[in-house]
């Protein structure tokens, strides 16, 4: 099992998890983040905002087009299968997991597929997908892991919950 050492470790790579990510990278510190899916993004990117106002926009262009004058004078109006839709949709998702993660790779951050679980106040043990268990230390950690608040109780002193200055 590999050890490695950081200034920051963020749990999630939503909203919250990479703004503090990206903040703490930007103050000069060694950081990692931790996503428990096979992409970066968080519940935003592939179940809430950017899929819903993905498909909300591909729907307003298709009543635009068909609402237009101009083209409802060449033809009928156009109709769209919803799989075609949800294609568009999806396709703007992974627009959007590629440019987080070459900001992530901009901003020399590493990024550990798995779960991670805390063994101690300052390392976790993340189960990698591809490599398997590896230990991440860090001086501070950030949990940012949920899209719904929920109460956890833990017995850590060096947990800092978003948003942080560095």
């Amino acid at each position: 099992m590999t050890t490695r050492h950081y200034d920051v470790v963020v749990l999630g790579t939503g909203p919250a998890g990479e703004g503090a990510a990206m903040s703490a990278a930007k103050a000069g510190k060694r950081v990692a983040v931790i996503e428990a899916s096979s992409q970066v993004g968080g519940s935003c990117t592939h179940l809430g905002t950017i899929p819903s106002k993905a498909l909300r926009h591909a729907v307003k262009e298709i009543i635009a087009f068909n609402t237009n004058p101009m083209f409802r004078d060449i033809g009928e109006p156009r109709w769209f299968s919803f799989p075609k839709v949800l294609d568009r949709a999806n396709r703007v998702i992974d627009q959007q997991v590629m440019g987080r993660t070459e900001y992530y790779a901009r901003n020399r951050i590493d990024i550990y597929f798995g779960r991670g679980k805390f063994k101690d106040a300052n390392t976790i043990e993340v189960n990698t997908y591809e490599k398997g268990p590896e230990l991440l230390v860090a001086k501070k950690v950030v949990i940012a892991t949920v899209h719904t608040a929920r109460l956890i109780s833990i017995s850590l002193t060096l947990v800092f919950i978003v948003p942080i200055l560095f």
